[in-house]
């Protein structure tokens, strides 16, 4: 993490609140995946405000068929906040969140 004039932007409550990441869990399953609690799969949700209201994505046997659902769900949310809030952003940060990736390792 690296704080200056060039690395930084203010961005809308909104978006911030989706983008920042949390703090890394104690399982090894990908960010977004949670372990079914009758062991018979995953299921995938997202964090879809600020109010850390979550959004059930669906159960899926397969990980990374979870984590599929989940990066293809918040990529799309912080690209719809993005043209949400085009006219309050830089055009620079505008196309970060246009292009922002998902890893399975985040």
């Amino acid at each position: 993490r690296v704080y200056s004039k060039e690395t930084c932007c203010i961005v809308p409550q909104a978006i911030n609140s989706v983008i920042t990441k949390s703090p890394k869990k104690s399982t090894n399953l990908p960010v977004g995946v949670r372990q079914r609690s009758d062991g018979g799969g995953y299921y995938a949700q997202l964090k879809i405000n600020s109010s850390n209201k979550k959004s059930h994505l669906g159960s899926f046997d397969d990980l990374n068929d979870a984590f599929s659902a989940y990066k293809e769900a918040k990529e799309d949310l912080i690209a719809e906040l993005a043209e949400v809030y085009k006219a309050d952003l830089a055009v620079e940060t505008y196309n970060t969140l246009k292009n922002y990736k998902i890893e399975i390792t985040d």
